[in-house]
């Protein structure tokens, strides 16, 4: 899906400039060139912003090879959907595993990577095809306004965010759907601090797309009540808004980056004293070891 929110924002700024939002499908030369290119697939009609020379190209890039590795070279191969097995030796979350990290001398340091890595990684074709397609509806754009560095920041910080709310609550899910829905926060968190300075017109546009948002989202997560990560999800969104606000200079008053950025901070610290300090197994470091012998074992 493709945020709406993004979508009224950018309709909003060519009606103020006595424009419109050019149309994807809008026939020109370079699109017929494209097209041709692809074999006559419209790539480009459908995304008309992306480019693999670009953050979200990489991430998407990236996604793709450690799908195919997950499924095709981690044992137990699944060839069209990776094992649980073979995404946990990848890196999936574990809240227990990651609890390891922090037993001295740190010998289980590299188990951080499951904070990072379950970005990258997804169940199934379904899986990842829908986090794909969002990445590459609504990515391009919000990369071109923000710049790479800027949106790199707020896509993967948001994915780490989710992944520790998801740990702090012992879910352990795994996929891009956190720093998706870190990029719709963003999206909200801009036209909150904008709100002020929009006419009529784009806060009508505005509220609609929020409220198509917010619906789709609401539907989902019900429909998927018992499938999917709700404690990742709310934690991608959750960073995502925040650290939107905090990095605007230029929209945000100077007390609410502030406090967004206490916020955001305080959020992940809350998060790490549940998964290291208070983690519910009693005996987790005894599982440290008998984990890590049996891991062993398997290659």
């Amino acid at each position: 899906f493709r945020s709406a929110v993004m979508s009224a924002n950018l309709e909003a700024g060519y009606a103020a400039q006595g424009g419109r939002l050019p149309s994807p499908w809008d026939e020109d030369e370079s699109l017929r060139e494209v097209s041709v290119r692809y074999g006559g697939f419209p790539f480009d009609r459908i995304f008309p912003s992306f480019t693999w020379r670009s953050v979200i190209g990489v991430t998407v890039a990236v996604q793709l090879v450690v799908y195919v590795v997950s499924c095709a070279v981690v044992t137990p191969r699944g060839w069209v959907a990776p094992s649980n097995l073979a995404n946990w030796k990848l890196g999936s979350s574990d809240s227990t595993q990651e609890a390891c990290a922090s037993e001295f001398p740190f010998s289980y340091g590299y188990e951080l990577r499951r904070m990072f890595v379950p970005i990258f990684l997804h169940g199934n074709i379904l899986h990842i095809a829908l986090n794909l397609y969002f990445e590459l509806s609504a990515g391009p754009d919000m990369e071109a306004q923000f710049g790479p560095l800027r949106f790199a920041l707020l896509f993967f910080a948001s994915g780490v965010s989710g992944n520790l709310l998801s740990d702090a609550f012992a879910t352990n899910g795994v996929g891009a759907s956190t720093a998706c829905y870190g990029i719709i926060a963003v999206s909200f968190a801009s036209l909150a601090v904008q709100w002020g300075g929009l006419s009529s017109e784009q806060k009508q546009a505005a509220k609609q797309g929020v409220m198509q948002s917010v619906g789709f989202l609401l539907f989902w997560e019900v429909m998927n009540w018992n499938v999917i990560d709700h404690y990742g999800h709310g934690g991608g969104f959750l960073g995502g808004f925040l650290l939107a606000v905090a990095l605007d200079k230029q929209h945000a008053k100077p007390t609410w980056r502030l406090a967004s950025a206490v916020l955001f901070g305080f959020m992940a610290l809350l998060c790490a004293l549940k998964i290291f300090v208070f983690h519910p197994e009693a005996n987790w470091q005894v599982l440290c070891a008998q984990r890590a012998a049996w891991y062993s074992a398997q290659q």
